[in-house]
């Protein structure tokens, strides 16, 4: 089968190609994948809505070289939302039917911006841990263990996701209040801290050659105009992982990105529900201030 019409929310999308290997080991074609983006969609849309969108394209599947688009093709459909920006028309994903007419351009990983479209604040803080050694996710738990502890001793409250391929991202709902400068502030301050108490397995060292066997702590992913992968989005590789939010306790007891694909993360999701939505939906209490933190980091600078 070549090209299909589907109606998704009432809204026509071609399919071309649905028997196309997409994950040729796992044996997931693109209508197995589309499948997935429909169910996941009340789950991915929360973390991708009103926000930036770039999505990693693999036309030849997700073992084949990709390309990054934030632009909204020429050829999409009327009804797919965009944002001029300067120059260009950016994408935003709303609804189930742009997740399908995307996921139908080979678009297999979706990745967002931190602050809303028409604002310019962060609704969160996000610390990326990666392993210096691709099997090392133990290491990469550990770290995140104690940065739960000390984020916990700021007064912050977190949450963990994989990032669906060797590491783990940490989460802190925020007030949209604080600027990417002060942000950055806080989350290197973290950093660092969490640096100079295990500085035998913590780096801050960009270059990979130079970080030995030590767990990078990357702070500088949250910036204006850049994104990160989001909680639901696949990633691409020779398995269909996902990038799949965790409860503490799954840390502590053991678990590895690679226990999370597409195969399995929908029937995930109806025992333990979203893990993320205190993330992309705060309630008042869970959004927290850094007020206290500034005020502590400007007073510290000022002695």
């Amino acid at each position: 089968m070549q090209a299909m019409l589907a109606t998704v929310e009432g809204k026509q999308v071609r399919i071309t190609h649905p028997d196309k290997m997409m994950w040729p080991k796992y044996g997931v074609t693109k209508a197995h994948y589309l499948e997935y983006l429909v169910k996941i969609a009340p789950y991915l849309l929360p973390a991708l809505k009103r926000r930036m969108l770039m999505t990693w394209c693999y036309p030849h599947g997700a073992e084949e070289d990709g390309f990054a688009r934030r632009s909204r093709p020429s050829s999409a459909p009327d009804w797919l939302a965009g944002i001029r920006t300067g120059d260009s028309v950016r994408m935003v994903a709303n609804d189930t039917a742009t997740l399908v007419w995307m996921g139908n351009q080979s678009s297999l990983e979706f990745h967002v911006e931190a602050n809303l479209v028409g604002t310019y604040y962060p609704t969160y803080l996000a610390m990326d841990l990666d392993p210096s050694l691709p099997e090392a996710f133990d290491d990469v738990a550990e770290i995140a263990l104690q940065l739960r502890e000390v984020l916990r001793g700021l007064g912050l409250l977190s949450i963990p996701k994989t990032s669906g391929k060797t590491g783990l991202h940490v989460f802190v709902p925020i007030v949209a209040r604080y600027t990417y400068e002060e942000t950055r502030e806080v989350s290197k301050f973290i950093a660092r801290y969490m640096e100079e108490r295990m500085p035998l397995r913590v780096t801050l060292e960009r270059l990979v050659e130079r970080r030995t066997t030590k767990v990078y702590f990357d702070y500088l992913q949250l910036w204006r105009g850049k994104t990160m992968a989001a909680a639901y989005s696949p990633r691409a590789g020779a398995a269909p992982t996902v990038s799949t939010p965790l409860s503490w306790t799954e840390i502590e007891e053991g678990v590895h990105p690679s226990d999370f694909t597409i195969l399995s993360v929908p029937r995930r999701i109806e025992s333990v529900g979203d893990l993320f939505l205190s993330v992309v939906n705060p309630r008042d209490t869970e959004a927290h201030s850094l007020d206290e933190i500034l005020m502590f980091l400007k007073h510290h600078r000022q002695v």
